[in-house]
């Protein structure tokens, strides 16, 4: 198992002031990337498509347009779960989340996202990065979600028993989708779901209205965050 030091040094203060610079921003990049690797490894899957057995709903382009297979899934009542060749959005009525292959940090947009016409990259609405401290309120909430989302549809394969098919999946990537050490994406998410949440948390304790830090000093230790 992968200590989260090592994966994610830092994670404390990257994620409280969504800064994905150095080892932190190179290895959720690969991991990023990674995942969109094993996703595309699960729809080419010689014994079927997981992503749709999963649940998730297939939409093709339309004939004669050039573009990725957008595949959508209802998270529940609140989030869905968006995924392309190029990336992956969560949203929910308010807000979206993007994560782009080759790009460190996720961006956000207001407003209500629509899937509908984006089979290409440019299709996407104007996402950015999160600046103000509600934003980054909201865009650390739907990385939780998304963190959570792709956890469980790494458990559904280990619950098929395809963990060893996973592994082969990693064991094929193309090197900027290498982290070395880790055998299995679901670690890393496993991770990020627990240090995502904890930042969440102790955020919560130690801050105003606005979501912005008040009065805490960040210190990283290995078992987690203090705010003194």
């Amino acid at each position: 198992m992968i200590e989260q030091q090592d994966l994610f040094p830092r994670y404390q203060t990257k994620i409280a002031s969504w800064s994905f610079n150095g080892e932190f921003g190179k290895n959720f990049e690969r991991l990023i990337n990674l995942q969109m690797w094993c996703f595309g490894c699960d729809i080419r899957n010689a014994s079927g498509n997981i992503l749709t057995e999963f649940g998730f709903s297939r939409t093709r382009p339309p004939t004669g347009t050039h573009g990725s297979t957008h595949y959508a899934m209802a998270c529940d009542s609140r989030y869905s779960l968006h995924l392309w060749g190029f990336g992956m959005v969560i949203a929910d009525a308010t807000t979206a989340l993007c994560l782009k292959r080759f790009q460190r940090a996720p961006h956000i947009f207001e407003g209500r996202f629509d899937s509908s016409p984006v089979f290409k990259p440019h299709d996407l609405p104007s996402f950015y990065e999160p600046r103000t401290g509600a934003q980054q309120q909201m865009a650390r909430r739907l990385l939780h979600r998304l963190c959570k989302q792709v956890f469980g549809y790494e458990n559904y394969l280990v619950r098929r028993e395809l963990s060893s098919y996973r592994r082969a999946c990693v064991a094929t990537a193309p090197r900027n989708a290498g982290i070395n050490g880790m055998k299995e994406p679901r670690e890393a998410w496993s991770l990020l779901v627990e240090e995502v949440g904890s930042v969440r948390e102790a955020l919560h304790r130690t801050s105003g209205p606005s979501g912005s830090i008040v009065g805490a000093a960040w210190s990283n230790t290995r078992q987690g965050m203090t705010c003194r």
